[in-house]
């Protein structure tokens, strides 16, 4: 992937030192049709090509239509969920 190019872009501060991670996570935000905002993490990119990505972002996407996404046992990427509010 680009950003192994780059690994500025693939860090964060950690106290008073920057953390540079070897493995490239990728995380989109998806609204649920309960209305729920989750953020399924893809693990691992580096190593995968960009069908590969595309692919599990498309089982994501059928999983969160029929509501059967795991949220605590999914071994392959760690979800996130967050409650939002409309305004």
């Amino acid at each position: 992937m680009k950003n192994q190019k780059h690994p500025e872009v693939n860090c964060s501060r950690v106290e008073n030192e920057i953390h540079y991670y070897s493995s490239i996570n990728i995380g989109v935000a998806v609204g649920t049709p309960t209305g729920m905002l989750i953020v399924p993490v893809i693990k691992n990119c580096e190593s995968k090509l960009l069908f590969d990505i595309s692919a599990e972002m498309k089982d994501i996407q059928k999983q969160n239509k029929k509501q059967s996404i795991d949220y605590g046992h999914d071994a392959r990427r760690h979800v996130y969920v967050e409650q939002y509010w409309h305004v």
